[in-house]
């Protein structure tokens, strides 16, 4: 097994011992590369049954940055929440884009950064402040395919079909009918 692993890598048995463990200078932290070995053991646990290479990638390393920060501020979704209510106070009928504006606005007269559009949406479905989109009901009409009328003139119907012929031209049809004679 190892000879295959190394046959795979034939490259990094050639590697100096001096590049084994350098390091990476990457802004404000420094990445330790893997050595050989390392990375042949890495390699054997993704051939091992149940492994793929995605779960041996997130399993916990020493080397990995495991301390992510937080994507959201809750503090600050708070503070944006707080801002929320005080406008929908006023006026329970604005919807989250008139809220974002009205924030664009005194953000601006305040000197303070703007809001994303998208993050007031967040925060207003989050909290159940978003508006009901009620559609409008529409007269449903009822059909029953009849389409004939009581008088003449007041209801036409068309329709046209095409022959193609053996010179090549082709032969178009088109007629009228008045729904009264149907």
């Amino acid at each position: 097994m190892y000879l295959k692993i190394r046959d795979r890598l034939g490259y990094m048995s050639n590697t100096s011992s001096n590049f084994e463990m350098a390091g990476v200078l990457l802004g404000k932290e420094v990445r330790k590369r893997k050595t050989p070995q390392e990375k042949i053991a890495i390699i054997q646990q993704t051939m091992e049954p149940g492994m793929t290479v995605p779960h041996v990638a997130r399993l916990p390393s020493d080397n990995k940055p495991d301390k992510r920060h937080p994507r959201r501020d809750e503090a600050a979704d708070a503070e944006v929440l707080s801002c929320i209510l005080d406008i929908i106070g006023d006026m329970p009928a604005y919807g989250y884009r008139r809220v974002w504006a009205i924030l664009r606005r005194q953000s601006r007269n305040e000197g303070l950064p703007f809001v994303n559009a998208k993050r007031i949406y967040r925060i207003m479905s989050e909290n159940n402040l978003l508006l009901l989109h009620d559609k409008p009901s529409r007269q449903q009409r009822e059909h029953k395919g009849r389409i004939s009328v009581k008088e003449s003139d007041q209801r036409w119907c068309s329709d046209g079909f095409e022959f193609g012929c053996d010179d090549g031209e082709k032969l178009r049809v088109t007629f009228v009918l008045d729904c009264c004679d149907r």
